[in-house]
């Protein structure tokens, strides 16, 4: 009986650590910090409400800002986020397991400003969109994405962006249309036989550039990208610095 007791005794502790932990690593997860005009959050269950300083975003919610919005979420504590003008981000995986920290973002449309401290090897921050992926170690960045293309910015730091880019190759016309574009009586080669091809090949092509310090690059929706230097009087830019200025007045 007495060894029944104590083997009692340590499990309810078990559990009793193991809920604390739970509890910790959840308050670790996304805290919304600063909310300047109007936005949302959809919860797992699908549900969409108004979203209030001090409110907590975990795996699997959606955010989105309004026209004239602003929105500051940290994550882990150390990891900052903000969200402009009618953007929507997905919280796709957020959590933390001992000195483990996880944190993916899918940047459904808008933009996102975000400040990440310098990451252990276990732990790790991503951010994608349909036209990229960005894996971020210790770094300043801003990443815009619309229907048409997606731009990253690196303000400090560095950031490996990586993704597909369509590739077309032009294949030989079969012979019937090269009969039908010359003349009835101009002669025409026969060729021996062959395997046929259509008008065009589509493929994919994986390609990763590591952008560094006040480096651009541009990816457009054919998975085509470009490389630049930051213009300092760019105007996404100027808009960070003016919101950054409007939280700090907060």
């Amino acid at each position: 009986m007495q060894c029944r007791s104590k083997f009692i005794v340590i499990a309810l502790m078990s559990l009793l650590i193991g809920f604390s932990g739970l509890a910790i690593a959840e308050d670790n997860n996304g805290l919304v910090t600063i909310i300047k005009g109007e936005a949302n959050k959809r919860s797992v269950a699908g549900h969409w409400k108004g979203l209030k300083e001090q409110e907590k975003v975990i795996t699997g919610e959606r955010v989105r800002t309004f026209e004239k919005s602003l929105a500051e979420i940290v994550i882990h504590e150390t990891q900052k986020i903000r969200l402009g003008p009618e953007t929507t981000v997905d919280f796709q995986r957020v959590f933390e397991e001992g000195e483990k920290k996880v944190s993916e973002l899918d940047l459904m449309e808008g933009d996102l400003w975000a400040e990440i401290e310098k990451l252990d090897e276990d732990s790790s921050f991503e951010v994608s969109n349909k036209l990229a992926h960005a894996t971020v170690r210790g770094t300043i960045f801003s990443l815009h994405a619309d229907k048409n293309s997606a731009t990253l910015n690196v303000y400090r730091g560095a950031v490996e962006v990586s993704g597909e880019q369509q590739l077309q190759t032009t294949v030989r016309p079969s012979l019937q249309q090269e009969m039908n574009t010359r003349h009835v009586n101009e002669p025409v080669e026969i060729a021996g036989p062959h395997e046929v091809q259509g008008p065009k090949e589509v493929t994919l092509k994986e390609w990763m550039q590591i952008i560094k310090a006040m480096q651009q690059i541009v990816i457009s929706k054919d998975g085509s990208w470009q490389v630049h230097d930051i213009d300092k009087s760019e105007r996404q830019q100027v808009h960070w610095d003016e919101w950054s200025q409007a939280i700090q007045r907060h």
